[in-house]
């Protein structure tokens, strides 16, 4: 269930202001105001500092951080203040704000900047460290970095109140930023088909997943105004020693949006996805909280039969070309085909790799000159197509690959590849391809785990079973 509350008048309105707020062109100078005031920081999140347990971090002012103030009366963001050296106390928990600002707003009738001027009763709010003077909180500049989860991780302070003395304002009291989004720092443990643990050299897109729709694309704080979403996506996601950091949002306008499930869903530059879940807590991710703990990345399947390798041996081949665990999944997905017995580039055979049909080609036994002609292969290569991939009657030498895993000229009855073993009918033979003379070709002998090559009349009627190469 998505939610979407969004005022895009106002939202157009304050990024154009601010992207001109630096040399506004005005008939009136705006006045210049000195604004003072005490301020701490929620300590929860802002991930500046990591404790070395791993586990902990704290909120600190920084040099160089930004604050905004924010006329809710006036709907009017002045100029932001920034941080020096000198105003930042107790190793970054507290700081005193002193600075210059003008309050200057774009009135479209006028087609002109205007300096406003606030009064006594005016309401404010702070931002501290928005990085966006829009304001709002934008998740497309995060990349799974510290860093950048840091500098998203943004506070705000709420319901201030300011003392308007000429053109001096000071907080009544000491002002108190709350942050805005939770910091998630999750450990991604990839496990790849056979369900071992790896490491994949690069993710070429992350993405984070709200099962209720409630998590947060950006928001507008000075107008309280949300954009949720059930996806948002990270590509070429930064990952240090197997961590993702992230700076979120939830919104939770229901209880039953509380019933939310957190998900990631990684794809690498192989193709594979691999996916994990957890319920959201029961009264939901709290702003200002840090989440750490790991995540089991389970693979799902793989879009590309160009980068088959050793693990994808006994999985699926779907008719979209993905590869599945097991049939199941891949008929979930779309309609379960072949079965890889062969991962390899063999000249004259295969590109990637070699995958048995789950079924026979024809419903009866056929001849050699049936098993080879315009009609059988065909007819059912045209009803089972594969992106990626290429039916055919296997020749000795594909049958000796997918069963042997090697070419030899005159193989001795020896043990079939296992995989093999789950979907070829026992005690039967299989028609290649290759002829011997004009009344003989060969075939494939199975049973009881055990194949060899026999040459045999080819007016004999036997199984016909296409393969795969890609």
């Amino acid at each position: 269930m998505k939610r979407l509350i969004i005022n895009l008048a106002f939202s157009a309105l304050a990024l154009c202001a601010c992207s001109r707020m630096e040399t506004p062109e005005q008939k009136e100078a705006p006045v210049v105001y000195h604004l003072s005031f005490q301020a701490s920081v929620d300590p929860q999140t802002k991930g500046i500092s990591f404790g070395i347990d791993g586990m902990s971090i704290s909120s600190r002012f920084m040099k160089d951080d930004k604050i905004y103030l924010y006329n809710i009366t006036k709907d009017v963001l002045a100029s932001p203040l920034v941080l020096t050296a000198g105003m930042i106390q107790n190793e970054g928990r507290n700081c005193t704000v002193e600075g210059d600002l003008t309050f200057v707003k774009w009135n479209d009738v006028k087609n002109e900047w205007e300096a406003i001027s606030p009064d006594a009763e005016d309401d404010y709010e702070l931002y501290y460290q928005l990085n966006d003077p829009s304001p709002r909180f934008d998740y497309i500049n995060q990349d799974g970095s510290k860093d950048a989860a840091s500098e998203h991780d943004f506070a705000v302070a709420t319901g201030v109140k300011m003392i308007l003395v000429g053109e001096t304002l000071s907080a009544q009291g000491a002002v108190m930023f709350t942050n805005m989004q939770s910091m998630f720092r999750q450990q991604l443990v990839f496990k790849n088909s056979k369900n071992e643990t790896v490491t994949p050299t690069t993710i070429e897109k992350l993405s984070i997943t709200s099962k209720q729709g409630t998590l947060v694309n950006y928001n507008t704080p000075t107008t309280d105004e949300y954009t949720t979403s059930d996806k948002i996506d990270i590509d070429n996601p930064v990952l240090t020693e197997g961590n993702v950091y992230l700076s979120l949002s939830f919104y939770y306008p229901d209880e039953d949006a509380k019933n939310d499930v957190f998900g990631l869903t990684a794809i690498d530059d192989k193709g594979n996805l691999y996916s994990c879940s957890k319920k959201v807590p029961a009264t939901g991710f709290q702003n200002g909280r840090y989440y750490y703990g790991s995540c089991e990345m389970t693979w799902q399947e793989k879009n590309n039969l160009a980068t088959v390798e050793a693990s994808d041996l006994g999985n699926i081949i779907a008719s979209n070309g993905h590869i599945y665990a097991d049939v199941a999944t891949a008929n979930m997905a779309s309609t379960a085909e072949a079965l890889i017995v062969y991962v390899g580039s063999v000249d004259g055979v295969c590109e990637h790799g070699l995958a048995i049909s789950l079924t026979d080609a024809y419903a009866y036994n056929a001849t050699y000159e049936q098993a080879t002609g315009a009609v059988i292969l065909p007819d059912w290569a045209a009803a089972h197509p594969i992106t990626g991939g290429t039916w055919r009657l296997p020749s000795e030498k594909d049958w000796q690959y997918m069963m042997w895993g090697s070419y030899t000229a005159s193989p001795s009855v020896t043990k079939v590849n296992a995989d093999l073993c789950t979907i070829l009918d026992n005690d039967k033979y299989f028609w290649t391809s290759d002829s011997v003379d004009a009344g003989n070709a060969k075939a494939i002998y199975f049973k009881d785990t055990y194949a060899s090559v026999a040459s045999l009349a080819k007016t004999g009627y036997y199984r016909v079973r296409a393969c795969l190469a890609f």
